[in-house]
């Protein structure tokens, strides 16, 4: 962890030229996060780019950072996100999306709340908080089958015992 903060503070030192030259994860994934706030910075905070605008926008801003062609193709080739789910909607779906993103582990986290069962209730809810501290350094969601696949198992854990779709009132259960 040490090492990650020293490289963190080395990273902040240098020019934006200087940045897109680091080529160690943690440099590459700085490289993301600063493109990504200037990004938002320079696009509509409330509803984002879209997903289909982000790649064009993200290069754009790459370069004007000082990103050569050449540093591009050996830093983020085959790049789809920036390793941080949250920055991703933000930066796609904007503040309206990464609300309503975040939402969905709240919603989860509540249920998961309301569970019985002690030991399933802290594994949920251990679930439930690993998965989100995954995704700010990894996109669990966008590219990852590890992501896809934890998603159903919090489905399963989240679902109820019974559907319950037809209520039977007690008094009219013996009328046809």
């Amino acid at each position: 962890m040490a090492m990650v903060l020293l490289e963190i503070n080395q990273y902040l030192a240098f020019t934006p030229e200087q940045r897109a030259g680091v080529f160690t994860s943690v440099g590459i994934r700085m490289q993301f996060y600063v493109s990504i706030l200037e990004l938002i910075k320079q696009n509509n905070f409330w509803v984002g780019v879209g997903s289909i605008d982000f790649a064009n926008i993200f290069w754009m801003i790459n370069e004007k950072m000082g990103t050569t062609p050449e540093q591009a193709a050996n830093q983020f080739s085959g790049f789809q996100n920036p390793h941080n789910e949250y920055l991703f909607m933000l930066a796609t779906k904007g503040l309206v999306g990464l609300v309503l993103y975040v939402g969905i582990f709240i919603q989860a986290c509540r249920i998961g709340w309301q569970k019985k069962d002690e030991v399933q209730r802290i594994g949920l809810l251990m679930l439930i908080f690993l998965f989100m501290f995954s995704i700010t350094t990894n996109s669990m969601m966008t590219d990852m089958e590890e992501g896809h696949f934890t998603m159903l198992m919090l489905l399963v854990f989240l679902a109820p015992a019974s559907l319950d779709l037809i209520k039977i009132d007690s008094k009219h259960k013996g009328e046809n």
